[in-house]
C-alpha cells in the first residue's frame, strides 16, 4: 500500500495592524467571523481565538460608532453654528420684509376705501383674493 503523506495546514500570520483592523470591525459588529476570515485570509477559528484571548466582544463599540456617525451627519446637515445663525437671520429679515410689503398693500387698499367709499367692494374683493391666493400657495 502506498503511503499518503498528510497535507500540512497553511497558517497565515497577520501583522498587528491587520489584527487591529479586524478587531475594530469585530467591535463595530457588522461582519461575521466567516466574512472577516474570508476578507483577511485566516480561519474563523483563528479570529475567534484571538478575540477570546484579548477579551474583545462583537458589537461592543457598535452603539458608540452609530452615535459618532449620527453626530457627523448632524454636523454635515446643519453646518457650523455661525452659518445656521446667519441663515436664521436671513429668513427672519426676509419674512419681516414680506410682512411689511403686505401691510403696505393692505393699508393702501384701506386708504383707497376711506378716500372713495364707492370703491369699498373692489377693495374687499382685492383683499379677499390676495388672502385666498396666499392660503393656496402655502399648501403647495
Amino acid at each position: 500500500m502506498p503511503e499518503t503523506t498528510p497535507t500540512k495546514r497553511k497558517y497565515t500570520r497577520l501583522c498587528l495592524s491587520k489584527w487591529a483592523e479586524i478587531e475594530a470591525l469585530w467591535q463595530v459588529g457588522d461582519l461575521t467571523l466567516s466574512e472577516l476570515a474570508d476578507a483577511h485570509g485566516v480561519s474563523p477559528r483563528a479570529i475567534q481565538d484571538h478575540m477570546s484571548k484579548h477579551g474583545i466582544i462583537k458589537g461592543s463599540k457598535g452603539a458608540a460608532f452609530a452615535e459618532a456617525v449620527r453626530e457627523k451627519m448632524v454636523t454635515l446637515e446643519l453646518g457650523d453654528e455661525e452659518l445656521t445663525a446667519k441663515r436664521a437671520r436671513e429668513v427672519r429679515e426676509s419674512a419681516y420684509e414680506h410682512a411689511t410689503q403686505i401691510e403696505q398693500l393692505v393699508m393702501a387698499q384701506i386708504a383707497l376705501a376711506q378716500k372713495e367709499p364707492a370703491q369699498i367692494l373692489r377693495v374687499a374683493s382685492a383683499l379677499e383674493h390676495a388672502i385666498f391666493r396666499r392660503k393656496h400657495s402655502q399648501r403647495s
